[in-house]
């Protein structure tokens, strides 16, 4: 990433920002309005600079993003990405690059991120979550509530606590990260984090970033504060990143990500949330193996020998493993 630098807007962005707010955006001209205007109208007692990096959208994203970058050049920073500057040798998809740029050249001490077709609601958001990472050093991380939209409604997504002995206080609780495999509560969009440039050298080793890998490293630096309030909506729609993707399609990307995750740290609790997987990866591939025929296979019998630890987990894995027309005949017999 160090020699690449797309065209940089004009700005007067001089204060030193104690929070850098990070948007990437892409044919997001339905959404970014509300984006924008959502981390503009945020009340706080410090100075934030926003970063956006825009992918040479051709709906009209740009456009937008040159108008308030106008508008506000003492706040917002613009990056234009284009083909041309996105040099094959990186190594990343377009928007990977979008993303590690703006998480390098974000000067806050604090970093807030909102996808440009996602949008803040809490006006008082970056400081009700800045005040808590400021008061709770050995935090890591603050997120929250938030409501996810679809053509299919709205869902409201509020957490408790994984573990029942889990004090909760002024409506927030502490977790860690074995906490978020079992029940996921974060979200991008309502997370504020310390900036921490050694944590997102480590995500450039991996194929396909996503959240879970710059959570994981998140956590294993400190413990996660949860907010149980809405602070945020996330649009999921057909153009998007989290566009909905079927339960196969979620589980075939949850056997990469936790794969990966598991080989490149060998973390206990990795291990056993990437063995799980492989079992139901393993029961769909017999239960309904024409789901996965759009899918490459997986190399499940190797991943199974590098990943299995335990006596029970080679007794299920072998009884998986055999195909019930198999097992049907010795059934028979007995």
């Amino acid at each position: 990433m160090q020699n690449y630098k797309p065209e940089e807007f004009a700005h007067e962005v001089n204060h030193t920002p104690l929070v850098s707010v990070l948007v990437q955006t892409y044919q997001h001209i339905k959404y970014i309005k509300d984006c924008l205007d959502g981390i503009l109208m945020q009340k706080t007692n410090f100075y934030f600079e926003i970063l956006i990096g825009e992918d040479e959208s051709t709906d009209g994203t740009r456009e937008v993003c040159i108008e308030y970058a106008q508008k506000y050049p003492e706040k917002i920073k613009l990056f234009l990405h284009n083909s041309k500057s996105n040099p094959s040798k990186i190594g990343l998809h377009p928007f990977q690059i979008n993303a590690f740029y703006n998480l390098f050249t974000a000067r806050g001490k604090y970093i807030a991120t909102c996808e440009g077709d996602d949008y803040w609601t809490d006006p008082l958001k970056l400081q009700k979550q800045v005040t808590v990472l400021e008061k709770n050093q050995d935090l890591i991380l603050v997120t929250g509530g938030y409501i996810s939209k679809s053509p299919f409604g709205e869902v409201e997504h509020l957490y408790s606590p994984i573990n029942p002995s889990t004090q909760i206080q002024d409506n927030s609780y502490r977790f860690n990260f074995s906490d978020l495999v079992r029940k996921w509560q974060t979200k991008t969009l309502t997370t504020v984090f310390r900036n921490k440039p050694q944590i997102f050298e480590k995500l450039l080793q991996y194929k396909s970033t996503r959240d879970v890998h710059l959570m994981y490293h998140l956590l294993m630096e400190g413990d996660g504060m949860y907010i149980q309030e809405i602070l945020g909506v996330q649009n999921k729609h057909l153009g998007g990143i989290f566009a909905p993707k079927s339960s196969t399609e979620q589980l075939y990307i949850q056997y990469e990500v936790y794969k990966e995750l598991y080989f490149a740290n060998n973390n206990e609790v990795l291990r056993q949330k990437f063995v799980d997987t492989l079992f139901k990866y393993q029961i769909l591939k017999y239960e309904k193996p024409e789901a996965l025929k759009e899918f490459s296979p997986k190399p499940i019998i190797r991943d199974a020998v590098k990943s299995l630890r335990r006596k029970n987990e080679y007794v299920l894995f072998l009884k998986l493993l055999i195909p019930r027309k198999i097992k049907q005949p010795f059934k028979r017999t007995m």
